[in-house]
């Protein structure tokens, strides 16, 4: 079933509620396109980067509601 493509669907009291599908493969990119892209950015956005950092210190694990 993986290679043939084929697409199920999941159905509760007869509503589909899920549509199961063939993940598609990325188009390959060539290196120079990277590096286009890349270059295409622009500057850094040091304020991104900071905000990112703060979010990255604050982020915590959520609590398990099970655990004893």
């Amino acid at each position: 079933m993986r290679f043939r493509g084929d697409t199920f669907l999941v159905e509760r009291t007869g509503e589909v509620i899920a549509r199961i599908v063939p993940v598609v493969p990325p188009k390959p990119v060539s290196l120079s396109d990277v590096l286009a892209a890349w270059q295409a950015a622009g500057d850094d956005d040091l304020a991104f980067a900071d905000d990112l950092d703060r979010v990255a210190a604050e982020d915590r694990a959520p609590e398990n509601p099970w655990a004893s």
